[in-house]
């Protein structure tokens, strides 16, 4: 299980973003902030970066949609 962060806006899916399973030591590494009006969100789903690698992001976008009981 690996954790995503989510932004939603009025009950909407704006985005996901799924953090680097490795990165270089010392290196920074970024997350995204909630803007005005945006909520964010931390899901744990199994092995996020299988859907990039399957090009498979819609999918991965309706789930992340059920779970949170987003539009």
């Amino acid at each position: 299980m690996a954790k995503i962060t989510v932004i939603s806006q009025k009950g909407k899916l704006v985005g996901t973003w799924i953090p680097p399973q490795s990165t270089v030591a010392g290196a920074p590494v970024s997350k995204p902030v909630a803007g005005l009006g945006h909520e964010l969100h931390e899901i744990e789903i199994e092995d996020p970066e299988s859907y990039v690698r399957r090009k498979a992001l819609p999918e991965l976008h309706q789930m992340v949609k059920r779970s949170l009981r987003l539009k």
